[in-house]
């Protein structure tokens, strides 16, 4: 026997597509992206995108410490960050797309350095894992917010019965 469904309550009217605000979009991308910096990039406690604590080569640290480098950044001398010059800091970009409703955060002129920091056990970012779990989260709960914000109230019931 085939069921027939009932339903109780006015259809609600939800918009197409839900996240339509290019606004939305590039704050969000904003924030992820500030969010991923200061994990990253933290003077005190850097961490890679798997959470582990970032270290330097002993010679490299004494160099770094010393202001050896051409353009080096002081503030950044005593850190095991990946920020030599703060070029990669400062190229980290994000914008927001409504159409594909995706946020994108990558670097332009200095991706090259990418590999390089990977060699020396500093993973930015993975095809395995484009984001820290604790990033990816905080962006999960601002999508619910906004969400909740403009879902329409209200309950409608649905029953599905035999004929």
């Amino acid at each position: 026997m085939a069921k027939k469904p009932t339903k109780k309550g006015p259809d609600f009217n939800i918009k197409t597509p839900v996240f339509h605000r290019l606004s939305f979009w590039n704050t969000l991308a904003a924030e992820v992206r500030n969010q991923y910096r200061e994990h990253i990039f933290n003077i005190t406690n850097p961490r890679d995108v798997y959470n582990r604590r970032m270290k330097n080569s002993k010679a490299y640290s004494e160099q770094k410490a010393k202001n050896n480098f051409k353009n080096q950044d002081g503030s950044y001398k005593n850190s095991a960050a990946p920020v030599l010059t703060g070029d990669l800091y400062r190229d980290t970009q994000s914008y927001g797309d409504v159409k594909q409703q995706s946020i994108f955060i990558g670097w332009t002129t200095h991706s090259w350095k990418l590999d390089s920091l990977k060699e020396r056990g500093k993973v930015l970012t993975a095809k395995d894992k484009p984001l820290p779990d604790k990033i990816v989260k905080n962006f999960q709960n601002t999508l619910h917010k906004e969400l909740q914000r403009i879902m329409p109230g209200g309950k409608q019931i649905i029953t599905i019965s035999k004929k």
